[in-house]
């Protein structure tokens, strides 16, 4: 274990030294430019081509300007440039889009094959023996609902009370049960689905955590050493045999820990597509299912890493090709 952490700093160090190399030399990463880095940097990743006046995730600059998948560029789409707003700075206590609404309750509910995926017990794999998580957490930010006439509407992430989330993102772990629904304050109407993006925007994701309380504190378990910022999403879980072809790509990873360094690699864009009505007054509650099975294949399906600065370690990799491939994954789904 201490090898281990050793070879782990000592990549990082080099990670460090390979990413703001890259950052130095890399085109329109202050979310000012146009062209084909599209606020990524274009690593490999799943930028829009479009690019655009606001700049992407990274800095915080305008979210992507039709849908959630840029224009053109990348394998997947991402938060690209032009179209609405998004956060300029990462403040603890946000500025409210909107004083009233009403409240849209989705309760987060992983699924495995269909069935629900049990935090802390044995769940039959796909490919064979069980998978028992142990760890499991991730972020949400920016989230928009998808108007029926195809435009967009900004939304505020909110307690149980209406009142913004400190930093305006939602922090689901799954060892706490009070985090299991993501509240937004929605303008009544009819909504064809949401985006949103699955991690921190540009200006929350840096590497002064130590400033910072929770959720983005360090006890969120969520934090890289400095300069690095935040890990998205953190999964793990202990395998039996059969499931244990994980390591070979095959099946589902021991671990995933999708993260983004500053102003290179954005958090990815998340569609989820269903009917929503929101009435007038009151509270409305859906569940919205994470569906592991989308998450596995996303960390197992190869992608061009070429350029990509990683840290070392199969979970990060496993993180990488499931922050590319998120954006055309069924991820999220919509349910009752």
């Amino acid at each position: 274990m201490a090898y281990r952490h050793l070879r782990d700093l000592l990549g990082l160090g080099l990670f460090v030294a390979v990413a703001l190399a890259t950052a130095c030399g890399g085109k329109h990463l202050d979310g000012g430019g146009a062209g084909s880095q599209g606020g990524v940097a274009g690593l490999g990743g799943i930028a829009g081509a479009a690019g655009g006046a606001g700049g992407g995730m990274p800095d915080g600059g305008a979210l992507g300007g039709s849908g959630v998948t840029g224009s053109g560029g990348g394998a997947a789409g991402a938060l690209g440039a032009g179209g609405a707003a998004g956060a300029a700075a990462c403040v603890e206590t946000v500025t409210p889009l909107r004083t009233s609404g009403t409240i849209l309750e989705l309760t987060i509910d992983p699924v495995l094959g269909g069935q629900p995926f049990v935090y802390g017990e044995p769940n039959l794999s796909p490919t064979g023996g069980t998978i028992t998580p142990i760890n499991f957490r991730f972020y949400f930010s920016e989230v928009r609902l998808l108007a029926a006439g195809g435009g967009v509407v900004p939304v505020d992430i909110v307690t149980a009370a209406g009142s913004p989330q400190p930093y305006g993102v939602h922090f689901f772990n799954y060892e706490d049960a009070s985090s299991r629904a993501l509240r937004v304050l929605a303008p009544p109407g009819t909504y064809t689905g949401i985006d949103l993006a699955l991690g921190l925007s540009g200006p929350c994701n840096t590497s002064t955590f130590e400033a910072r309380n929770p959720p983005l504190s360090s006890t969120s378990q969520m934090t890289w050493p400095p300069p690095f910022g935040y890990l998205f999403l953190r999964y793990e879980a202990l395998l039996t045999t059969g499931a244990q072809a994980a390591d070979a790509g095959a099946g589902p990873p021991r671990a995933i820990h999708m993260g983004g360094f500053p102003k290179v690699l954005a958090a990815p864009a998340i569609r989820v597509d269903g009917s929503l009505s929101v009435p007038a007054g009151g509270a409305v509650t859906r569940s919205l299912q994470v569906v592991m099975d989308q998450i596995f294949l996303g960390a197992n399906t190869p992608v061009d890493l070429t350029g990509v600065p990683l840290a070392p370690g199969e979970e990060v990799t496993a993180g990488e090709r499931l922050r590319q491939n998120a954006p055309g994954l069924q991820l999220f789904t919509l349910g009752p």
